[in-house]
């Protein structure tokens, strides 16, 4: 088995997230690798939440939001790597917003990541079969391996 200096895991917050952060943990015990786990909150998503504040003739705040958003996963993160990863496993957390495929690509290269770690489905629930999904961006474009976990335990 290749060893890994580096692992990066990207993440939705899914239920299925635990499987994949479970899956890198058993890899770094094997391998000693450090566990970057990623989670992007979608410029989709605070757009969406922007219309609805709007509609609903209420204020929006964007850092307001973020900061909300990061603290919620910040907190559900840290329950997961409770639940997931062994902890003598080391590891890191980021959190950041944008374009969910291209802000993993950033952490990959930024942290000089020699594998990427991927569920096979997300928070929508769909097959990551049609063009233009986070899984197929990444696969094509990822510089290092991807690796993708069953959702199933």
């Amino acid at each position: 088995m290749k060893v890994f200096n580096k692992l990066a895991v990207a993440v939705d917050l899914s239920p299925f997230s635990q499987n994949i952060i479970a899956c890198a943990g058993k890899l770094s015990e094997r391998s000693g690798a450090e566990v970057v786990v990623v989670s992007v909150i979608d410029k989709r998503m605070i757009d969406g939440v922007e219309s609805a504040f709007e509609a609903e003739g209420r204020g929006f705040s964007y850092k307001r939001f973020l900061a909300d958003e990061t603290f919620r996963r910040t907190q559900s993160l840290r329950e997961l790597f409770e639940q997931a990863l062994p902890s003598h496993v080391p590891r890191k957390m980021i959190i950041t917003s944008g374009v969910p495929a291209t802000e993993v690509l950033k952490v990959v290269n930024q942290e000089q990541a020699e594998l990427l770690i991927i569920g096979t489905k997300g928070v929508t629930n769909l097959r990551g079969f049609r063009r233009g999904t986070t899984a197929e961006r990444l696969y094509r474009y990822c510089p290092v391996s991807v690796l993708s976990v069953s959702h199933q335990p």
